[in-house]
């Protein structure tokens, strides 16, 4: 589940000099200097980028691309506390210790459809900025990202070798991304990077990855017809219609058109009528009667819950 790990670590009075200690391990090494005459290193250690001073160290980079050569793949419990061991064992440093500053936790799903098909039905969620761009669907906050996008294209667009086995599938990359104050978030006092691989913080970011997928709001189909209403009244059909005219906009379009259009224009005579006016048109959109939740969401919801299963 584990993608991105970056790590620092202040040098706390070891008896070693991480400048002589690392710089000897690293690759493409260039010296550097501050404005108060510090010296520093940057070099990297395979993938990851690595930054070097007499009191602390950052490593930033991809932790299935450094332990498996791609991030085609994402690492479990076990398999990242052999990643931690195989970086410390090439730096000849132990950096079980290091804190955490950036967890990238995702997860690649085969799926029956092309991912674009998945992508439009999920819709707003209250906790994020939807960003929906060509083949991927961002939701951002101050704190936290969360992304689904086409793996595939991915890859091909960095022009990286694909595994033959996968070359014709459909594969939705889902990444939850915590990318400021770890440890507020997580309401920790620190993390290291040896709860990665405990049990107890290997469940909870599972189960937290798949919370945030379930703040989303999902998108239903429309039932086809009016010809579906039963034991109707006028107000019904005219929701209908409504709801008709709602899809053919897109629902997210017009949900996006009241935050930024009505808004800016004032179009509204009080402030709150706008989170009022978001919620009616969901819930008109979703009636029952005439909606039905789609099948790409139901088996892109059985893909995000069923990796509970795997919880070791």
């Amino acid at each position: 589940m584990y993608d991105t790990v970056n790590i620092y670590e202040r040098n706390e009075a070891r008896g070693l000099s991480l400048l002589a200690s690392f710089g000897k391990h690293l690759d493409n090494v260039s010296e550097h200097f501050n404005a108060s005459g510090e010296t520093w290193i940057s070099g990297s250690l395979k993938n990851y980028k690595v930054s070097v001073s007499e009191k602390s160290y950052h490593l930033k980079g991809s932790l299935p691309k450094f332990y498996l050569n791609d991030n085609m793949q994402v690492l479990g419990r076990s398999e990242t506390e052999r990643a931690i061991e195989k970086i410390s064992d090439l730096l000849h440093w132990n950096i079980s210790k290091g804190k955490v500053t950036r967890l990238d936790i995702g997860q690649n799903f085969i799926l029956n459809n092309p991912p674009e098909h998945y992508i439009k039905y999920l819709g707003q969620s209250k906790y994020f900025t939807r960003l929906e761009q060509k083949g991927s669907l961002y939701y951002t906050n101050s704190l936290r990202v969360l992304c689904f996008y086409n793996k595939l294209a991915e890859l091909k667009k960095k022009r990286v070798n694909i595994p033959s086995e996968f070359r014709n599938s459909n594969i939705l990359r889902y990444e939850l991304r915590f990318t400021q104050r770890l440890t507020r978030q997580l309401n920790q006092p620190e993390i290291t990077i040896k709860d990665l691989y405990s049990d107890r913080f290997y469940i909870e970011m599972i189960n937290r990855w798949v919370k945030e997928f379930e703040t989303i709001d999902k998108i239903n189909d429309m039932r086809n017809d009016i010809k579906g209403l039963k034991q109707a009244k006028p107000k019904d059909l005219i929701n209908h219609l409504a709801a008709e005219r709602i899809k053919e906009i897109g629902l997210n379009n017009v949900l996006q058109m009241i935050d930024e259009e009505l808004k800016q224009s004032k179009a509204f005579a009080r402030p709150e009528y706008y989170t009022r006016a978001k919620q009616l048109i969901r819930d008109l959109y979703n009636k029952p009667e005439q909606s039905i939740k789609t099948e790409h969401i139901k088996e892109l919801s059985n893909q995000v819950h069923k990796m509970t299963d795997y919880y070791r």
